[in-house]
């Protein structure tokens, strides 16, 4: 991969969540005055819940077939068919996620407002964990899906605020999410066949067994994911009141968008990686590792600064005239979730381009297992008397751990290249 191709690749993932992280930044702060805190929060919840059918459909292959599709660029017909492999088999984990979601509701019982926010949060969900943005990742033209993700966030931000008002139900945010994701699901696919000479192609899937097996080792990573973040929230939920969950949810939530404004970098650079540690010699290769990791260090410090010194400016655009003595009190707990989502920015990109590009994968979920053991363990234990602060202490705890780890598993590797 050339130079002009990996900074066009970066540039245009970085718009992509750039835009990602500036629309909800726009709306968050309309939906927490047109619906308050405390039912921001039983949207965050909501998300927070069904987030593990979005991480069943996706299997992990938002990596690997990023990395499957990159190795076989040159290879037309051999794209098409992992591609084809990928899409039927998403589809497939999709219609098993439906029917579970639907018979839990069924079996459950619900009221209507309830269904409907969750059911229209499930949807947003499903069209957008099948859009094909690793397929555009793998071939390196990102500035394909930038403009699609570009026009979905239009299409949403027009409805959201020409529709909503206070008088709105609340699952409208959820159900415009959806329209928005199924348009540039069906963008996306159009281009594929009519601009990237896409076909299906008949696949058997013995075929991908191996890259299965891989998939599975990062859904398994994505699930300790889900019980660290989306676990801790749920148990706070039940210890709190509706409006420190809320609070919560939005420092959360904030937090989240500067975790996913930065991670496109791992994706960006995965096949340049697997490149790089597979064709040059290690020590050359963990020479240009660590120079990046370096450079994101000092980002992510840069991030933490702006965050301390912009405190009072962001309640304040969060929040309105929610009272501020009352908000004080959370600024702990603001500062703490970003410095949390440092390390789990760090630990991501270390693990993403050092260990899995290494084919280290079970390594990475081992590790991630210790990380979501501490974490959770630590959230029962510590959101008993310190609530929301507990949680994001918790999640921090977990993180230096597999920080630690993740350091061990460095020195090691330069010891070895060095011989």
């Amino acid at each position: 991969m050339n130079r002009k191709i990996l900074f066009s690749n970066i540039f245009h993932a970085f718009l992509t969540k750039g835009i990602n992280f500036l629309v909800p930044l726009l709306l968050m702060p309309f939906i927490l005055r047109m619906f308050g805190v405390e039912k921001f929060g039983e949207y965050f919840y909501a998300q927070s819940v069904l987030q593990t059918y979005a991480l069943f459909i996706d299997f992990g292959f938002v990596v690997t077939a990023v990395k499957a599709i990159s190795n076989s660029e040159e290879d037309n017909n051999e794209r098409n068919k992992t591609a084809s492999f990928v899409i039927v088999f998403k589809l497939f984990l999709t219609l098993i996620s439906t029917v579970f979601f639907l018979g839990y509701f069924f079996f459950e019982g619900y009221n209507a407002n309830n269904f409907h926010l969750f059911l229209f949060v499930f949807l947003s969900f499903c069209f957008q964990i099948n859009l094909p943005i690793w397929f555009f990742q793998g071939i390196q033209k990102n500035s394909i899906f930038s403009l699609v993700n570009l026009i979905s966030k239009i299409i949403l931000l027009c409805f959201v605020f020409l529709t909503i008002n206070k008088n709105s139900p609340l699952f409208l945010i959820p159900l415009y999410e959806a329209v928005a994701y199924f348009a540039a699901l069906i963008l996306s696919f159009l281009i594929m066949v009519y601009f990237q000479k896409f076909s299906f192609i008949k696949f058997k899937v013995k075929q991908f067994k191996e890259l299965l097996a891989e998939s599975f080792q990062i859904f398994f990573i994505s699930i300790l994911n889900w019980a660290i973040v989306s676990g801790s929230t749920i148990i706070l939920k039940k210890r709190v009141s509706e409006n420190e969950f809320g609070i919560f949810s939005a420092y959360s939530r904030l937090a989240y968008y500067v975790f996913a404004i930065v991670q496109p970098l791992n994706q960006a650079l995965l096949p340049f990686f697997a490149k790089l540690f597979s064709k040059k010699s290690k020590e050359e290769a963990f020479k240009i590792f660590k120079k990046s990791l370096l450079a994101l260090v000092a980002f992510i410090v840069i991030i933490l600064i702006t965050s301390g010194l912009g405190i009072n400016y962001i309640n304040t655009y969060l929040f309105g005239n929610l009272n501020n003595e009352q908000l004080l009190g959370y600024r702990v707990v603001f500062f703490t979730l970003i410095i949390w989502v440092g390390f789990v920015l760090i630990n991501s990109f270390i693990s993403t381009q050092f260990l899995v590009t290494q084919n280290k994968s079970v390594v990475y979920k081992r590790l991630y297992l210790i990380n979501a053991i501490i974490a959770v363990t630590c959230s029962f234990i510590l959101s008993i008397q310190y609530g929301s602060l507990g949680i994001a202490f918790a999640l921090i705890i977990g993180e230096l751990f597999m920080f630690f780890f993740l350091i061990i598993q460095m020195l090691q590797f330069k010891k070895y290249a060095a011989t």
